[in-house]
């Protein structure tokens, strides 16, 4: 007997050139001071020009982001595409910055990239979409009965996931360092 994966939910998780992932981040830090302070992090989500031009100043990094979107495409069939890339930067440099559970909506595929990263900076948090799992208690811990899975921030990775899913980012402690690039790209027929 063995059970099967029914409804698995895809997760690329990729690490870019080591080279690329240095250029990346002595280019955004020496941006960062432009970011505006939000609630729980600095970022330019609301801000109308960006700290960069990805596709242009950051080109290899976006192109990765696109090999990326690409590879998730193939794998798991969502429609995303290129052409429909929104993205921001994130920086959580206090102590107790954090983002709350929040989704993306149904913007396709959605993306992390780490642009720097302590190993105490604060795990991104996904939360299984299956709401059941919230009511169900189990007599252990398994890939079938977990409500939440966390991923520890690291310099180079980049993340890909359906936009649907609830995530956020824990507090991390005053010393921490985590730099993020936030990003969607959005389905086929908007």
């Amino acid at each position: 007997m063995r059970l099967n994966d029914l409804f698995p939910t895809p997760v690329l998780v990729a690490d870019i050139d080591k080279n690329i992932a240095d250029d990346v981040e002595s280019a955004v830090v020496s941006r960062l001071d432009k970011l505006v302070r939000h609630k729980d992090q600095n970022s330019d989500f609301n801000e109308k020009d960006k700290l960069f031009d990805l596709k242009n100043e950051l080109a290899p990094l976006y192109n990765f982001f696109v090999q990326g979107l690409n590879a998730f495409v193939e794998q798991s069939g969502t429609k995303a595409v290129e052409s429909h890339f929104t993205y921001w930067f994130q920086d959580y440099r206090n102590d107790g910055d954090h983002h709350g559970k929040h989704n993306h909506g149904t913007d396709g595929v959605s993306g992390i990239y780490w642009v720097r990263a302590s190993g105490n900076a604060g795990q991104t948090v996904f939360y299984n979409p299956n709401v059941i799992m919230e009511y169900v208690h189990p007599t252990q811990q398994t890939k079938y009965n977990s409500t939440e899975l966390g991923f520890a921030p690291r310099k180079g990775c980049l993340l890909l996931f359906p936009s649907y899913v609830n995530h956020s980012v824990l507090s991390s402690p005053k010393e921490a360092v985590r730099t993020t690039i936030a990003f969607n790209f959005g389905p086929a027929e908007v």
